[in-house]
Order: structure tokens, then sequence, then C-alpha cells
């Protein structure tokens, strides 16, 4: 469980780049990245989102995503 957290609290969940990078290159650091740029619970709606949306509805985007997650 502290490895889990060790690793949320280091690096970006969505896209993996780590802490330290935000931190020094980007303005607003990890915590904008994390909370404005890959929000977990966003994507985490959208998936949510799919699976509740009939696939013969769903836009290129979001039946390409569908497929992918299978």
């Amino acid at each position: 469980k502290e490895e889990i957290q060790k690793d949320i609290n280091k690096k970006c969940f969505i896209c993996g780049i780590n802490r330290d990078l935000f931190d020094s290159k980007s303005s607003g650091g990890f915590e904008h990245h994390r909370k404005e740029e890959h929000n977990m619970w966003v994507y985490m709606n959208f998936l949510i989102h799919l699976r509740e949306k009939k696939e013969t509805e769903c836009n290129g985007l979001e039946h390409y995503v569908l497929h992918k997650c299978r």
C-alpha cells in the first residue's frame, strides 16, 4: 500500500511522467498537471459514460476508446 501511495505522489497516473519534471519545467507544476490536465476522475467518468452508452450511438473517438478498453 505504501508503494502505491508513493507512485501516486511521484508520477502522473495517466501519462506516467515523473513529478520532478513537472515541478521543474512546467508552469503550475505537478499538482496543476494532475488536477487540471490529467485528472484521473475525468478519465474514469469518460469510461463510465462509454460503458453506459449504446455502441451504435458512439462517435469516432468514443468508439475507438471503447474498443481499446475491451
